[in-house]
């Protein structure tokens, strides 16, 4: 590790680039060792921000730092800040924003988190962050009350200003820890906020003293008491750290996302090595968890949140579903204090291993579907993403012909459609660059996702010839790397429809097979490995060498749509009656790509937006609302398991199509077979209510929505 001097290198942030914040409203606590229901020191923090969502995540070690968690903010892509964490060495911290120390100011300079970051990378104990805080020059920009503990028993508050700090440890005081919320013991007296809550917090501590403290007691106790919650409340944690004996490395954060009251504690460890249960996972918007739990407060706790006559802020839970939200949040967290106390005493004893890990995430994800189902008629409108005992899974929209910016709340990765080969056979053509510049703006505001240009389509030519001249195969590759950076793309769809064969009007070659492995290649080896290349191939899985192709692959995306006309479905789950007789069904697709050789993993599962008709069916049908069709009967296909409807005047099949109950069965399916996910055609085919990617998006992440069958 290098010496404290070097540290130095954090520089002032320009305080005229902040703007100044209403006031948030974290309470917080250190505790020692010997006032811990467990030996342990521990830290409280109820946190209050106007950043709703955040999320726990894992940072390895380096040559410069240690392996610590954290509680990151969503927004901050580049994941320079940490509000509070625990490191591989048994050092934990955290804060509370303080008013009244630093001389009067105008501007908001809030770059505690970079800070706690630093802690986190560079601490073993409290000496060491006293070190590092006089090693900081000034004045700092810091108006704070850092909390931190140590494996040595230290446990400790630093109240900092613009040109120093006043160190207070707990165990100086009679009952062996401290509490503090927006105020500091030495700060300018009359100023600051949260008195209210500092004199609740402390009564509550001094009832429960001689029991001791532990983290379920904190987050039920301070964490969910109606003036200490608040509207800006967006995590309850406890870090426990390490007692005598314990590896350094086995300290524990306890983290209620977003508003306690409604959400429940799952704990993590730094032994774990990035092993975080799926609820707390980073997402778009928060972590599973933190998404539901703020979706709760806005609809069932914000209308009885008001100021009493002695003017505090309280909820009164006793109105509305508020206290049934709590028993059901409560039932959840006693569910994983029990199996996350098994798990922590492996820890600390050595002995816990990966599978572990795995088994714990497994049961987290269970307790947390559960507890969703208790509040489905809130969890059942939102994406939830990331709380599966797996990753999230991909879901790719197709983009085409874009009237205005897609929302992406439903979505992994948005395929712009389309790009082509140029005249001169050695580069790409977009049909509308405008459109592919606002599409990769999105990621700005949604840092998950992914853009992709798609190049190809239905009668889009000039592949064969391209790919087959080595100088023009690799003059289109090297274009394919000047897209991605013009353009800040995440990675290249090739919708080659299809190599040795011209139905669409284009030119073909028997070689074509294999120069689409050539081309394949040479677009590997242009983009690099940290970008995309993906496929989307046709249903029959013909006309590519796939085991060839893996290793160049990302994944593949399944073209199991226009697999029929009326008379026939577009797109059965299951081969039935109706199915084209020479064609495929969407299982038989699936099963015809594993055949020829693509891993389940490496497959998404194509579902089509919209039907296939007879002559002088009406044009541009809304399929969500097909079934009211004026004329037209509706049916369900229980073999095929997709809708369709027969035309009253002559009795005969006259659309098929899908709605949210097939595409449901379809990502059901995509789910049992083990693959990476689904893939849409296309985004501006679903209503602008996104019923259909919604449903789709829920039920490949574990939580089906109610649809009623």
């Amino acid at each position: 590790m290098k010496s404290f001097k070097t540290f130095r290198t954090i520089v002032c942030i320009v305080a005229a680039s902040f703007l100044a914040p209403s006031g948030y409203a974290c309470t917080t606590a250190v505790i020692s060792a010997k006032a811990s229901a467990t030996g342990r020191p521990m830290l409280f923090k109820q946190r209050d921000s106007g950043v709703k969502f955040n999320y726990v995540d894992y940072f390895a070690a380096t040559d410069s730092s240690f392996a610590f968690i954290a509680v990151v903010n969503t927004s901050d892509a580049a994941r320079e800040e940490a509000w509070s964490g625990a490191n591989s060495e048994g050092f934990a911290i955290m804060n509370s924003m303080s008013y009244g120390l630093s001389p009067l100011i105008t501007d908001f300079r809030p770059w505690e988190g970079i800070v706690m970051k630093k802690a986190l990378e560079i601490c073993r104990t409290v000496d060491d962050f006293q070190r590092y805080l006089e090693s900081l020059p000034q004045p700092n920009g810091l108006e704070a009350n850092f909390g931190v503990i140590d494996a040595q028993g230290g446990a400790a508050y630093f109240e900092t200003h613009d040109y120093g700090f006043t160190r207070f440890d707990a165990a100086d005081s009679k009952e062996g820890y401290l509490v503090r919320s927006n105020y500091s013991m030495t700060g300018r007296e009359g100023e600051g906020k949260g008195y209210d809550r500092y004199d609740i917090a402390c009564a509550k501590m001094d009832l429960q003293k001689d029991s001791g403290f532990t983290a379920e007691w904190l987050i039920d106790e301070l964490g969910r008491d109606p003036v200490i919650a608040r509207k800006t409340t967006v995590g309850s944690t406890v870090i426990e750290g390490v007692g005598p004996g314990d590896p350094l490395n086995s300290s524990v954060m306890w983290c209620a996302p977003g508003y306690a009251p409604a959400s429940f504690a799952i704990p993590s460890w730094v032994a774990s090595g990035g092993l975080i249960a799926g609820p707390l996972k980073f997402s778009a918007r928060g972590s599973a968890l933190n998404e539901l739990s703020y979706a709760l407060l806005q609809e069932k706790f914000l209308p009885y949140i008001s100021e009493d006559p002695d003017g505090s802020i309280r909820c009164h839970y006793e109105n509305g579903d508020c206290l049934d939200i709590m028993s059901a949040a409560r039932t959840a967290e006693s569910a994983e204090s029990a199996i996350g106390r098994r798990l922590d005493s492996l820890v600390r004893n050595g002995l816990a291993k990966e599978s572990d890990y795995e088994a714990f995430s497994a049961e987290s994800a269970k307790i947390f579907n559960g507890f969703a189902a208790c509040n489905n008629d809130v969890a059942g409108k939102m994406p939830l993403t990331r709380h599966g005992s797996a990753d999230e899974r991909v879901l790719v929209a197709y983009v085409f012909r874009m009237e205005s910016l897609p929302d992406p709340t439903y979505l992994t990765h948005i395929n712009y459609a389309f790009g082509h080969v140029n005249d001169t056979f050695d580069g790409v053509r977009i049909d509308t660059p405008d459109d592919l510049h606002r599409l990769a703006s999105l990621k700005k505001d949604y840092p998950y996702l992914k853009v992709l240009i798609s190049i190809g389509g239905w009668g889009s030519g000039r592949f064969s010839e391209m790919a087959a001249d080595a100088h023009n195969r690799e003059s289109f590759a090297g274009d394919c790397k000047r897209v991605l950076d013009e353009f800040n793309l995440d990675g290249i769809d090739i919708d080659w429809e299809y190599p040795t064969r011209d139905a669409a009007g284009i030119s073909a070659s028997p070689e074509d097979t294999d120069n689409y492995t050539l081309l394949m290649r040479d677009i590997r080896a242009a983009i690099g490995p940290g970008k995309l290349l993906t496929q989307a191939t046709v249903a029959s899985a013909k006309y590519m060498d796939f085991r060839a192709l893996d290793q160049y692959l990302d994944f593949t995306n399944i073209m199991s749509y226009d697999l029929g006309w009326a008379p026939y479905h577009n797109a059965t789950l299951h081969r039935s009656g109706l199915t084209t007789p020479n064609g495929y069904s969407v299982e038989e697709a699936v099963l015809a790509h594993l055949a020829a050789g693509v891993p389940a993993h490496k497959l998404t599962l194509g579902m089509p937006f919209y039907g296939r008709s007879e002559e002088g069916f009406p044009h541009g049908v809304d399929i969500t609302k097909a079934h009211l069709l004026p004329g037209y009967t509706p049916h369900w296909d229980s073999v095929a398991q997709v809708p369709y409807l027969t035309n009253d005047a002559t009795g005969a099949m006259a659309f098929g199509y899908d709605n949210e109950k097939s595409l449901a069965l379809k990502a059901r399916y995509a789910v049992e077979m083990g693959l990476l996910g689904g893939m849409y055609w296309a985004y501006n085919g679903d209503n602008p209510a996104g019923d259909l990617r919604r449903t789709v998006y829920q039920v490949l992440n574990g939580l089906d929505p109610r649809l009623g069958f």
